[in-house]
């Protein structure tokens, strides 16, 4: 035993855990280095999670691993010097990360709830597949705009342009896609800032697509049989039906609003 005693062993492994940048989960409980460096989901769930769930996670993590590794990139655009957004058409996966990254979290396009682009702060354009938020509220349809893309007239400084994307997937909530360097400062109206505007429309773009080809496929399988309710009720309820998926809704709530949806 050394000086200070053993390491105490990781539960996912068995390894020694512990260390400045080891994970910890429910109770406390430290995971070893390789262990910790495979988890991927948001801060504020680590402290909630049991050894049986961050199993759970790791397997989850090394699928994500064998579809990245067969991930073929349709579109591609380089957000900034070390960060890339990439889609694969085919499998209908994408991920927003650093391009070091060797099994960056991949999402599919139905996990996309919407997403909205700032600069300075202030809110640009707003869209997405228009699911239902928790409490009942709406978000509005596909590629809902308010103000158009760089539509109004811009400050002097511009010291960030930032698209938020909320998501429903298990572990990532959200990310964030930072066009212009922290720290960085680029002038309104010149070179650099258009090319970052024009960055970031792109990605927009492809994200709009993506919740487009997501809601058609919602209306083509959306039940013929329900007649009695209102056209766009089939809609609501595949809406409702993802967000009880990831956890967002219980299945008593999906069921109560289901329900009053048909007119039941």
């Amino acid at each position: 035993m050394g000086l200070f005693g053993e390491k105490p062993a990781c539960p996912v492994c068995g390894s020694p855990a512990g260390g400045l940048l080891a994970v910890k989960i429910k109770g406390g409980v430290a995971l070893c280095k390789e262990c910790s460096y495979k988890v991927r989901m948001d801060k504020s769930m680590l402290s909630l999670q049991s050894v049986d769930e961050i199993k759970k996670h790791l397997s989850y993590r090394e699928e994500n691993l064998r579809k990245f590794n067969s991930f073929t990139p349709s579109s591609e655009i380089k957000t900034s010097y070390s960060h890339v957004f990439k889609v694969d058409k085919s499998q209908k996966l994408w991920y927003s990360s650093i391009k070091a990254d060797v099994n960056p979290p991949l999402f599919r396009y139905d996990e996309i709830i919407d997403y909205e682009l700032s600069e300075n702060g202030n809110t640009v354009t707003k869209g997405g597949i228009g699911s239902a938020m928790v409490g009942g509220a709406l978000f509005g349809g596909v590629g809902a705009i308010v103000g158009g893309v760089y539509g109004k007239k811009s400050q002097t400084e511009i010291k960030s342009i930032n698209l938020h994307i909320s998501l429903c997937n298990p572990y990532i909530q959200s990310l964030d896609i930072e066009f212009i360097t922290p720290g960085m400062i680029v002038k309104s109206g010149d070179t650099l800032h258009k090319s970052y505007q024009k960055t970031a429309n792109n990605v927009i773009a492809i994200l709009d697509g993506m919740c487009r080809e997501v809601e058609l496929e919602q209306q083509k399988s959306a039940p013929t049989t329900v007649q009695t309710s209102s056209p766009s009720a089939a809609d609501e309820i595949m809406k409702f039906k993802q967000l009880l998926d990831c956890g967002a809704i219980t299945q008593e709530e999906f069921d109560a609003k289901k329900k009053q949806l048909l007119g039941l």
